[in-house]
């Protein structure tokens, strides 16, 4: 399937090994279940580069749309429907934190990560409460389609996935150690299986550190 993306060839691959296990005595091959690209978090030197493409973009709405991305995908781990559906109004602020309301098949309200403030208020800019957050026009039966479209329509810049913008945020939560149950909850999922691929992809721990914290034993200075 040289034509699709990994994400689709994976999934695929993933339904095929299911069918052969159960039809047959054959345990598929565990090469064809690697995880996919789609989970690889963006390492902090490329998320430089998205902030810089995002600002340099060629008008008003396409910086916008750019920076509502950004914070909204790795500041909150949305995934790009639920980008798409949000409006200006599902932004609210709680002291200094700003909250961000979603909506849809798994509502919650997800506070956004510090350093992605800015980006998110570069990004509301002056709309309205009522407007969308990331401008454009949407399929009723694809709303994230104004997402993906975005990069398509500048390939000349550098345009994050939305996928592995929501798998940075996961892996970053996992590394500091949120707990799992309000991890699921904040990341609209539902099973603990869910994480398995965010978990195999977080930061490898210092292994003397690592014993301290399975044996409880106190740091001295």
């Amino acid at each position: 399937m040289p034509d699709h993306g990994e994400t689709y060839r994976q999934q695929t691959a993933q339904r095929l090994n299911t069918l052969v296990a159960h039809f047959t005595t054959t345990t598929p091959d565990r090469q064809t279940r690697k995880d996919p690209a789609s989970v690889r978090p963006y390492a902090s030197r490329e998320l430089v580069i998205f902030r810089s493409s995002a600002a340099r973009r060629t008008n008003v709405d396409r910086r916008a749309n750019a920076h509502v991305l950004l914070a909204l995908g790795a500041g909150a781990g949305l995934r790009a429907e639920e980008i798409a559906l949000s409006r200006v109004s599902d932004v609210t602020a709680d002291g200094e934190d700003l909250l961000v309301s979603v909506h849809g098949r798994h509502p919650r309200t997800v506070p956004l990560r510090v350093e992605w403030r800015r980006t998110l208020v570069t990004g509301i800019n002056d709309r309205a409460p009522g407007d969308w957050l990331f401008s454009g026009y949407r399929l009723p039966e694809y709303p994230a389609r104004v997402i993906h479209q975005f990069g398509i329509d500048a390939p000349e810049e550098h345009t994050p996935s939305a996928t592995r913008l929501r798998a940075t945020w996961l892996v970053g939560q996992l590394n500091a150690g949120l707990r799992l149950d309000t991890l699921l909850y904040l990341a609209g999922l539902t099973s603990p299986t869910s994480l398995a691929p965010y978990v195999r992809a977080m930061t490898q721990e210092d292994q003397t550190g690592l014993r301290r914290l399975i044996t409880g034993a106190v740091v001295t200075s």
